[in-house]
């Protein structure tokens, strides 16, 4: 969500509900516990052969997607205040482990720039970039279309020093 109040835009992501972070809690506990260990207790870990690999295969591919899970579940939601008054953009980052707050002056961040990227189920829909300092970069996607995104783009801008 992007709104804009008195001098500042406020760019915020809607974090994951509590339900959905517990199913996926349960989807990466089950990959990385429940799904190796029939490979772990029918293996014949006596003698190397093909088969070995193969376990050792799916037991890698099953944990490292569980883990990503893990990542997933406990992701932050972020939010960024640019403020024009102050000359600030404040990153805030809010999750169940990750709480952080950054500052940066308005002349650091990048141009911002929008375009456009393909979706096989709904088709091109427009992305807002804006580059953070230390090389990072924020992609908004909650424009309806092309002309929004731009319309936010030049109000970005316009908060930025000239130069940027």
């Amino acid at each position: 969500m992007l709104v804009q109040e008195q001098d500042a835009i406020i760019y915020r992501e809607q974090p994951l509900g509590l339900p959905l972070r517990l199913f996926i809690l349960v989807l990466a506990a089950g990959l990385i516990i429940v799904v190796p260990a029939p490979f772990l207790i029918h293996a014949d870990w006596t003698s190397a052969s093909p088969t070995l690999l193969l376990d050792a295969a799916c037991i890698a591919f099953a944990v490292s997607v569980g883990l990503f899970f893990l990542v997933v579940a406990f992701a932050s939601a972020t939010e960024l205040r640019l403020d024009g008054r102050t000359g600030q953009a404040v990153r805030i980052l809010r999750g169940p482990i990750v709480n952080r707050r950054d500052c940066y002056p308005l002349a650091q961040l990048g141009a911002p720039d929008v375009s456009m990227r393909e979706s096989s189920e709904d088709g091109p829909f427009p992305i807002l970039t804006l580059r953070l300092p230390g090389g990072g970069a924020l992609t908004m996607a909650c424009f309806a279309d092309r002309a929004e995104a731009e319309l936010w783009r030049d109000r970005i801008a316009a908060l930025l020093p000239a130069g940027v």
